[in-house]
Formats: structure tokens, sequence, C-alpha cells
């Protein structure tokens, strides 16, 4: 290498400059022998290989070559796939539709965003990597015909022949620049699609780091958020794409109820006493200054003197006094959930009434307090009261596919022998309705019931019950949350 260090960091600095000041170090050369540059989107450092740089500089200077180079891989962390997370994501995507072929395919989907778009900032260089990487093949000869086709510009074409005309053609209708989550889920497995069958291995340009090469905590942040984005089959399908990968999830969430406390977390409400400051005011009386206002003299303790040094005058003292606020201690909870026909199965898409539970319990057992739960619809399915948050909110996600019936019985069982709050979360009217509300209603040890989503047009209900009616099935988390909060402020 011809470059000093200082012209590699001027080089570095014009890089930054041109895509947007990427938050990254300087890149890294290495003598690892992986013929390729690569950025670990997890720790966000850049590694460029010694001899995969001097081969690209054949066909340039070497500062167009470290600037193509060390842009393309930034890039990577400014558009796509931008962190770790996103890129577990189209990896996931891309396997479902190829097995044998999906990661890497993902890969080169990626590439072509990124590369796209550097050459639409006039960033010069990006189409000479390609020049000598990767066996001449079907693939390699595609690809490279579907950057010129999209840019204009020679990628190193070998042999027009191989092109498949038919993928070539599709493949340039995908809109590669846009990078929002939906448009990469869906693109990518058009990507994938298209290129599977003429692809090989030994093709394979610029490949991305092994997972191994993070370490389990990188994985476990990265799953964490992952799991966010996904629907619960998906989920079950991201399990499965890890443990063939061989990749150690030590996020925690290993089954349904951990992915529906990672994705309703976020709507847990944070609980702190609150405090009431007091200002108490206290006087004393000391001699009299002649800066002290004459208005403060005590006239009857001065003998009508106003004599500095002599005469008493007020002070005042202000006291600050922080005291908790009265509140009530909180019952336990009972909640009653809807698992009928016409509700979400938790278990094939994600379930706002589940996550409305998830929020209720979580509220109660932070003021260590035991929750049941009773998930009815043809049957009673009952969790008695517990502080096992796992049970609970395996409880809360049984699905019967059935009828609409509360089954009195067990309501008052559940509800004889301690104080509860209680919380009803359903979609639709409830076949006993009106014998449930009597029930909540002559039930002395029931303090609260708070009815989420029950369609009725029953008006008369005790101050003790609260109705909140369902417009769109995200109601059942507006309304958990803003009733929770409700019964935050009066209990400690």
């Amino acid at each position: 290498m011809k470059s000093t260090k200082e012209e590699l960091q001027n080089y570095w600095d014009d890089v930054k400059l041109h895509i947007g000041f990427p938050n990254l170090d300087f890149p890294n050369f290495t003598n690892n022998q992986i013929d390729t540059a690569a950025i670990n989107m997890y720790t966000k450092k850049i590694i460029i290989d010694q001899e995969f740089f001097e081969k690209v500089s054949r066909y340039c200077s070497e500062e167009e070559a470290f600037k193509a180079i060390s842009a393309h891989e930034a890039n990577h962390y400014m558009l796509c796939p931008y962190d770790l997370k996103t890129l577990i994501l189209l990896d996931f995507e891309a396997t479902k539709i190829n097995e044998v072929a999906g990661a890497d395919l993902a890969n080169h989907f990626e590439d072509v965003i990124v590369n796209l778009d550097l050459i639409e900032k006039n960033l010069d260089g990006i189409n000479k990597i390609y020049y000598d990487l990767g066996e001449t093949s079907s693939f390699s000869e595609t690809m490279r015909g579907l950057y010129t086709d999209l840019t204009g510009l020679y990628f190193g074409m070998k042999n027009e022949k191989l092109i498949n005309k038919e993928i070539l053609k599709k493949a340039s209708l995908i809109d590669y620049s846009s990078v929002d989550k939906d448009s990469l889920r869906i693109n990518i497995k058009r990507f994938v699609e298209l290129f599977a069958p003429i692809y090989n291995s030994s093709s394979n340009i610029n490949k991305h780091l092994n997972y191994n090469d993070y370490s389990p905590f990188e994985i476990a942040q990265s799953f964490k958020d992952v799991v966010k984005e996904l629907s619960p089959q998906e989920f079950k399908d991201v399990q499965n794409y890890v443990k063939q990968k061989g990749i150690l999830n030590c996020s925690g969430i290993q089954d349904l109820s951990d992915y529906y406390q990672a994705i309703t977390k976020k709507y847990f409400l944070k609980i702190a006493n609150k405090e009431i400051t007091r200002v108490k005011e206290e006087h004393t009386l000391t001699e009299w200054d002649i800066d002290v206002s004459s208005n403060r003299v005590d006239v009857f303790r001065s003998n009508a003197k106003f004599y500095p040094g002599i005469s008493l005058a007020q002070k005042s003292k202000y006291v600050f006094e922080k005291e908790m606020q009265e509140k009530e201690e909180a019952p336990d909870a009972l909640l009653l959930i809807d698992s009928s026909m016409s509700m979400t199965d938790p278990v094939k898409e994600k379930s706002n009434a589940a996550m409305a539970g998830f929020i209720v319990a979580d509220f109660y057992l932070k003021k260590i307090k035991e929750v049941a739960v009773l998930n009815f619809g043809s049957r009673s399915i009952i969790q008695d009261y517990t502080c096992n948050r796992k049970k609970i909110y395996e409880a809360l996600l049984k699905y019967q596919y059935s009828f609409t019936t509360v089954e009195l019985k067990d309501v008052v069982a559940l509800t004889s022998e301690r104080k509860t709050d209680v919380y009803l979360i359903s979609d639709e009217a409830i076949f006993n309705y009106r014998a449930l509300i009597t029930l909540f209603e002559q039930n002395n040890n029931i303090k609260h019931v708070s009815i989420i989503g029950v369609d009725s047009d029953l008006q008369s209900c005790s101050n003790k019950i609260k109705r909140y009616n369902l417009k769109s099935d995200k109601d059942f988390l507006k309304f958990a949350k803003t009733e929770v909060k409700n019964r935050n402020e009066g209990y400690l």
C-alpha cells in the first residue's frame, strides 16, 4: 500500500462527509485472508482485508478503492441493514424462501441497495469492486447485468451470454430505494425467489460476517428487538431459524408467553410512590436591622421603639416537608378473558386482548399482589391466585374457539374469600352478561370492576363498575393502560 495513514484518514473523512457523517471509527486493515470487507452491525467496526484491497486497487487508484470499499460498508450501517436486528430479520425472511441460499442472497440484496444509493450520490469506484470478484456464472453475470441496467456503469461483465434475461427483467422492477421495514421484508422475498434458481455458493460476492462473530450478548439484545417486529407465528419460525443457524439465544425469550411479554413491555405502567411537598412558614424574633422593612418590627415587644439592634423584628423561615400521599392498599386481581371464536387467536396473530391482560397483570404483580385468570368460552380455564408471572401469562394465552359464556359459580369461587379488583376483557356480548353484572354489583368482596370491550346496551351499573366500549381492536391496549393508571392513583 502506497498511501500514508494520514492520506487514508483524509479519504475516510471524505467518505463520512459524502454519506452523512456515520458514527464509525476508521476502518481496520487485516491479513485474515477473508478476501472481502465487512462491518459488524452491532459493534459498528469495519474491517478490510489487505489482499482484497490490493485486488480492487488494480483497477483504480488506492484513494478510489479505499473510498469505494469503506463507503460501501459504512452505508450498510447508514442505510441497510443498519443494525444487527434488521440483519437477522432480513436473513430470516430470505431463509424462509430458500434455506440453502437465503442468507447469502440477503447479503446481495443489501449490497444492491447500498451500492445504488452510493452511485446516486456520485461516489466513484463502486462498480470497480466487482471487476474481479467471484467466478463467472449465470448468477454473477446476471447480478452484474442488473447493476449495469440500473446505473449505466460497467461492473466487470465477463460473459454476457450467461445472463438470465427473464430474471434480470423482473429484478430490475424491484424498488431498491424503499428501505422502510415493510418494503425491505417484501422486496427481499422477491429478490431471493428470483435469484435462488441460478445461485451457487462459489459465486458469492462480499459475504457478510458469520453470526459467530457476534457475542451471545449482542445476539440476545438484537433478538429482543427482532421479536417486536414479528407476529406470533413468525416468532416461532425465527426460533427455529436461530436454532438451525446454531445461534445461541440468550435473550430469555423462549416461548409464546415470553414473546408477548417482550412486545407488551413498553405498555407496562412505571410505578413510583408519589410524594406531596408541603411548605410550612416558621416565625422567629431577631434584632431589627435598618435594612429590614420597618413593617416587620414587633411594635408591642419593642415598646413602640424603632431602634436598630434593640427593637425586635419578625423573621420568616420556610420549611419544606415531604410526606407520602395517602392511598389504600391494592387488592388482588381477577382477570376474566374471553377466548371464544370472535377473539383473536394469540398463537396465530398478535392479540391485543391478551396484551391488555398482560398490562393489568403486570400492574398488580408490581404491587406485590396475586392475580387469578378465568379464561372463558365453552368452559372455564382457571389459573388460581398466584404471583407466578409465567403461569398467569400462559393462562391469558389459552384459546378455546367457542361460544361466549362465563360460569358464574367459578367467579363466585374466585371472589368469595378475598378482596379483588375484577377486569373483564371481551370483544362482544356475553350470553349471561346481565347475571354477571348483578353478581359484580352484589359481591362485597369485589372492589372495582373494569369492563373492557363488552358490547352491551346494559346501562344500570353501580359506581364500582367502569365500562370501556371498543371502537377498534387496539382499544384493548388503550383502555387497559388507562384503567391501571387510574387504579394506581388510588393505590399504595
